[in-house]
């Protein structure tokens, strides 16, 4: 059964309104009150769909809207005459749909329907994020992800649904603004999403957003949104990345990527252009490695953008190729953004490749290899600019041959 409520101050509207929806089920209850008591009939209530006949004061019709959407109600919203302003407006405070008084009644009953419909499918949603409450899946503070599950979670997503045309965004709140303003960040993403966009936090004060639709487009409007409502003395730092038939996990990567040159160049936003990730880092490094060798900071920043743009998929498709390739020997590798390693091992021989970021532009590369006739050890110090796939490519095949190459 559902609960359908006909809000009026007209009581002529009543009837009109009854004939139109006689071919509802049986089921279905249909009851109506006026605007000053309404407020207290759908907290006691709670009706699946309220249709919300306009006032000559909008401003009212659209207070009571707006309170009604709290408590997790369809909202028909029943209007004299087509008025797209109104409507445009109306849509924006989260209203399911419209219809005129003039509709005809195969209309109201299907747009009456599609609401209820719709109000069954949220209460749906809301059973499964109160299961992933309870498994710990979703913060019960503001209803996102955890970043613990993000990515598997972002991963099934865009396994079962199109995200084709939409964008994911890596939204940071700077740490120097996290204690003041870090709940109305919060606050101000909740209120700029769609209900069918993904909110997963990354960090304490980064968060992940998913658009379904309008691809860059879309992402930019809420982070528009989200600026706006914070204020424009609290810049936010944003990577923006396009989605087009990829996995979360990559397209995360990217937007990770684009927000890391964002903050080396100082700006607001930057959205991932794949052809230009790497050559952009080097010719940016040419130029400060001899101006700024005390700002350690801003080298990290450079080296945390090549691990996560080279080293880790790198490491990742390295492990995925070798531990096919040899069979009778086990694969390993870790990777964070001070040292990754790989290694490779059997019963008698062990070799072990490490990649350590040192400071400033170099990173370390170290080679070791132990067990019966093992080949030397070696170790090297290259610039960040160095590390690229080519270049890992090469550090690899050497490190492979020589493990290979040991007397078992």
């Amino acid at each position: 059964m559902s609960n359908i409520l006909l809000i009026t101050d007209n009581k002529s509207i009543i009837e009109t309104f009854y004939q139109k929806l006689f071919l509802l089920r049986s089921s279905d209850k249909m009851s109506y009150c006026n605007y000053e008591d309404a407020p207290d009939i759908v907290f006691a209530q709670t009706p699946e769909v309220c249709i919300v006949h306009e006032l000559e004061d909008f401003t009212k019709t659209f207070n009571l809207i707006k309170y009604i959407k709290t408590k997790g109600c369809s909202v028909l919203l029943l209007l004299n005459s087509y008025g797209r302003d109104k409507v445009l407006e109306a849509y924006d405070e989260g209203v399911e749909d419209y219809v005129t008084l003039s509709a005809d009644p195969s209309e109201v009953l299907i747009k009456t329907v599609n609401c209820i419909k719709k109000r069954n499918l949220l209460s749906k949603i809301d059973e499964y994020k109160s299961c992933l409450e309870l498994f710990g899946a979703i913060s019960p503070e503001h209803g996102f992800y955890k970043a613990e599950h993000s990515c598997e979670i972002g991963d099934l997503l865009f396994e079962k649904s199109d995200f084709s045309n939409g964008a994911l965004s890596v939204i940071e709140l700077p740490e120097r603004f996290l204690k003041t303003y870090g709940e109305k960040f919060v606050s101000a993403l909740k209120t700029s999403i769609r209900n069918n966009d993904f909110v997963g936090m990354n960090s304490n004060n980064r968060y992940v957003v998913v658009n379904c639709e309008n691809s860059t487009d879309g992402a930019l409007e809420i982070i528009e949104r989200v600026q706006t409502k914070l204020g424009v003395d609290v810049p936010l730092i944003v990577g923006i990345s396009r989605i087009s038939g990829e996995n979360f996990s990559t397209v995360l990567k990217k937007a990770k990527c684009a927000l890391t040159d964002a903050k080396l160049e100082h700006k607001n936003y930057m959205i991932f252009e794949s052809d230009k990730a790497l050559t952009e880092t080097d010719e940016w490094l040419d130029d400060i490695e001899v101006e700024h060798q005390k700002n350690f900071k801003i080298f990290q920043t450079a080296f945390k953008k090549r691990f996560e743009q080279v080293i880790v998929p790198f490491f990742e498709n390295a492990q995925t190729q070798y531990s096919e390739a040899l069979k009778f020997s086990q694969v390993e590798q870790f990777t964070d953004e001070k040292m990754s390693i790989f290694r490779i091992f059997d019963d008698k021989n062990s070799s072990i490749l490490r990649l350590a970021y040192e400071g400033l532009t170099k990173v370390k590369i170290t080679i070791a290899h132990a067990g019966l006739n093992s080949a030397e050890n070696s170790e090297i110090s290259v610039s960040i600019k160095k590390i690229t796939p080519e270049f890992l490519k090469e550090i690899f095949e050497k490190f492979i041959k020589e493990y290979t190459s040991t007397d078992i």
